[in-house]
């Protein structure tokens, strides 16, 4: 197959995450697999216009709307036998309505929770708008997500459960592995810095833990105190000294960091899946967070972490106490719940979910 994969971030982009994660890891077994696998994105200050790794290409232009006037032209140019419609970042590509490609829409979260603080008032009221209208916009389409939460929230959204494959992702089960923990309590946060990650909920653990005569050191991963706005805060904190700040880390470091870690903390909004959690997990560290889409999914409660009721403050310093208290408890049931999650497997769902919208759209005209 030729598939053409669109989304406003690629994997080499400064800012990509977990959402480009997948992209990489599954494009990459596609090409193996003996596809051939094209990425259109946006553009960053000195970006080259394209490049190749592990045999995905990346085709970038401009910003705003330029990406989606390219994912056109690059499927009139390669001539795809499916296109990817990446919802990663809210705006449909909406490529069934300038083109006859055969679709499959990768639907990662409902983005009606999570725009808000992100974008102006005006400009989250507009996507979520468009978010309900997905159904719409692509009537005949399959769509693939990663959690059976975003599934549920994909049914209400008006998409028939019957056009909606569920792939979860994979953990790098080689890179990420069991480490020597820290003598004395670590905690960890990677989660992103984003205002719907809300990560200042870590700092309000850490006071609690303070004041209950569990103060422990804590290890911030990814943005820095400037850009996450968590300066002031730190500074008021209890725990400030025990507070560190790694920048942004590859691949390597961060499983070195977290495998060291005895906990970590996740208190985002929501997630479509939550590939922190699995990657802490593969390192034979639990996570504590809250009870929310997509972490519930990602997290096996008793084995890979502790969930509890969303905004409850004291019951996630009651997790961590949980977890302080027999760390060693934790480590191989947290492994085995992530060997079960291998980008070899997500990549052959992938394959399959392609290959059946490509067959399905040269059997059925205007199935796109």
């Amino acid at each position: 197959m030729n598939v053409v994969w669109l989304n406003h971030r690629d994997p080499e982009h400064p800012r990509a995450g977990g959402a480009e994660r997948t992209i990489f890891e599954v494009g990459r077994r596609l090409v193996h697999r003996g596809h051939q696998v094209t990425v259109v994105a946006a553009a960053w200050p000195g970006a080259p216009l394209s490049s190749t790794r592990d045999g995905v290409r990346f085709v970038r232009s401009g910003r705003r709307f330029r990406p989606h006037l390219a994912g056109l032209r690059a499927i009139v140019r390669e001539t795809p036998d499916v296109v990817v419609d990446d919802l990663a970042h809210a705006m449909p590509w909406a490529t069934p309505w300038f083109t006859g490609a055969p679709t499959v829409v990768f639907f990662r979260h409902l983005h009606a929770r999570t725009l808000p603080g992100q974008v102006s008032g005006p400009a989250a009221r507009l996507l979520a708008l468009v978010e309900r209208r997905y159904a719409a916009i692509y009537p005949h389409a399959r769509f693939v997500v990663e959690s059976p939460s975003s599934l549920q929230d994909l049914v209400r959204l008006g998409v028939a459960s019957g056009r909606i494959d569920a792939i979860p992702p994979g953990v790098d089960l080689e890179r990420f592995v069991p480490g020597v923990r820290s003598p004395d309590p670590l905690g960890f946060y990677f989660g992103g810095y984003r205002r719907y990650k809300r990560p200042e909920t870590t700092l309000d653990l850490l006071d609690r833990l303070a004041v209950r005569g569990r103060a422990c050191r804590f290890a911030f991963a990814g943005a820095t105190v400037v850009t996450s706005g968590l300066g002031p805060r730190v500074r008021r904190s209890p725990a400030a000294s025990a507070i560190r700040f790694l920048g942004r880390l590859d691949d390597v470091g961060l499983a070195a960091a977290l495998g060291t870690s005895w906990f970590n903390v996740h208190a985002s909004i929501a997630e479509g899946w939550c590939l922190s959690a699995m990657e802490a997990a593969a390192c034979g560290v639990p996570t504590i967070g809250y009870d929310v889409p997509g972490l519930r999914d990602s997290v096996d409660p008793g084995r890979s972490g502790l969930l509890v009721p969303d905004g409850d403050i004291e019951a996630l310093a009651d997790a961590a106490g949980v977890v302080l208290d027999a760390p060693d408890h934790w480590p191989r049931m947290c492994r085995t719940h992530a060997e079960r999650f291998t980008w070899d497997r997500a990549a052959v769902g992938w394959e399959d979910a392609l290959q059946r919208a490509a067959s399905r759209s040269a059997s059925t005209p205007g199935a796109g």
